[in-house]
């Protein structure tokens, strides 16, 4: 059973020399939800494919290691991949679901709610037992950050270089296990997190800025579960307690939203958005007039299941 290492540490304070600023000096959440107590052990991270929120633990490959929520974090199920997580993650907030499991470089891939397969095994570079793998926002490398050094791999799992973090650890005990070990991505930016403060760091590996995230865990658990989806920070108390979202203005998430008219399961899936839920599209938009009135689409099943979903939708909102 692989020791759980907490990292995801972030600080939150213009960096001298940053230059503009990108963030307010703190921030309140503006969505919660509650974590699945059945899970097993360490809290890892969360994620979203576009239709419902994921979150993971570790400490341990057997239980309860993954639950599922819909979009407004109400517990779906829980699953047992057999898995000891070290963090879940999506390319922009759409199906499928990708994970990386203890002092393992064999990236895994959800193709049924609870099961994965094989993808990409990372080669070369530096990959500490216990960090995250998460996306670039933009879905083209893998990323995991320790001690403030950043390992980065093309999608087919080839080491294409490093970064170094300029100063980390100078600030909010951010190089202190398990906080040195975690990172999220979110706009063109890699995040931190430590007692209660989130750094963003940009490709040179400059501190661009900090803020404080009001109410942050600053538990062995909140540590760990440093991520970004649907266009916001998240961050959970405890386990079993609140997983917090922040929108710290990093974008993400700001599609179309249709609520569902119709819904309708082909070749088996057993997850489509209801009637009456919401769809996102990955059109993007900065008001819901950008957005079309209705859609008409066929889409994967959500969550890797097998099948496809036929929806109808009405506009709803956007972001």
């Amino acid at each position: 059973m692989g020791c759980v290492l907490l990292t995801g540490v972030v600080a939150l304070a213009l960096a001298p020399g940053a230059g503009a600023q990108l963030f307010e000096e703190s921030y309140d959440a503006v969505f919660t939800f509650t974590d699945a107590a059945a899970l097993s052990q360490t809290r890892m991270t969360a994620a979203f494919d576009g239709v419902d929120y994921w979150s993971s633990s570790g400490g341990g490959p057997g239980g309860n290691r993954l639950a599922r929520y819909d979009v407004n974090g109400n517990l779906q199920e829980l699953y047992q991949p057999n898995i000891d997580m070290r963090s879940i993650f999506t390319e922009g907030d759409s199906d499928p679901l990708y994970a990386r499991g203890y002092n393992s470089p064999q990236i895994r891939v959800q193709t049924a709610p609870g099961v994965f397969g094989n993808d990409v095994v990372l080669t070369g570079g530096t990959l500490n037992a216990q960090s995250a793998v998460v996306f670039t926002t933009d879905g083209t490398e893998f990323r995991a950050m320790n001690a403030g050094s950043v390992s980065r791999w093309d999608r087919q799992g080839n080491f294409i270089g490093s970064i170094a973090l300029s100063g980390f650890g100078s600030m909010n005990n951010e190089n202190v296990y398990p906080q040195n070990r975690g990172m999220a991505s979110g706009g063109d930016y890699m995040l931190t997190y430590a007692n209660g403060v989130l750094s963003a760091w940009d490709d040179g590996g400059n501190r661009v800025d900090t803020t404080r995230l009001n109410g942050a865990g600053t538990t062995f658990d909140s540590h760990f579960s440093i991520s970004y989806a649907n266009g916001m920070v998240f961050v959970v108390d405890v386990a079993g307690g609140q997983w917090r979202g922040y929108d710290v203005g990093l974008g993400g998430g700001g599609g179309c939203v249709y609520k569902v008219k119709k819904s309708k399961p082909k070749g088996g899936c057993d997850n489509c958005p209801p009637k009456g839920g919401e769809y996102r599209s990955k059109a993007d938009c900065e008001d819901v007039k950008d957005c079309d009135k209705k859609v008409k689409t066929t889409i994967a099943c959500p969550g890797g299941g097998n099948g496809t979903c036929k929806i109808k939708g009405k506009r709803s909102s956007c972001g």
